[in-house]
């Protein structure tokens, strides 16, 4: 096991240094490197299941499908869809554009006297129970996700 993982931070080194470092040097994103290093590891990790959907289950769909192909299509969609997702280009696209923006709104809020936003401090005593705290972001980013995903 420890030479998998020797392999994998000897991969995420190397494509951190040679392709995604200079690429945030040069958008002027220099503060944000170690995120950068972060979001190559997930960029490798999604390369890797990207690796065992092709390899191992993509063969033991053809070979055993669940249901018959009726809508290639929709197959091509998905498939679209799920490299997107596992390479995390969405999240490398607000990495790039929303997230210095926010950054710099909530630092000027904070300058301005405006504190964070913390969803258990609504009711004290209360809502800052664990439990009850617990359940309360269940719900809520649930609810959030729920919407995201209908969107």
């Amino acid at each position: 096991m420890e030479t998998l993982t020797d392999l994998f931070s000897a991969a995420q080194q190397w494509l951190f240094e040679t392709i995604v470092q200079p690429i945030v040097f040069a958008v002027g994103l220099g503060g944000r490197v170690e995120d950068a290093f972060d979001g190559t590891g997930w960029l490798l990790v999604g390369l890797l299941q990207i690796v065992v959907l092709v390899a191992i289950i993509g063969p033991l769909q053809r070979l055993r499908p669940v249901e018959p192909v009726s809508d290639r299509k929709a197959i091509r969609t998905d498939v679209f869809y799920t490299v997107i997702h596992r390479l995390g280009l969405f999240r490398l696209a607000l990495f790039f554009t929303l997230e210095p923006l926010m950054d710099d709104s909530f630092g000027m809020l904070r300058v301005a006297g405006f504190g964070t936003f913390h969803l258990d401090e609504i009711w004290p005593g209360v809502t800052d129970v664990a439990i009850v705290s617990f359940l309360l972001y269940l719900v809520v980013f649930d609810f959030v996700d729920y919407w995201i995903h209908r969107g």
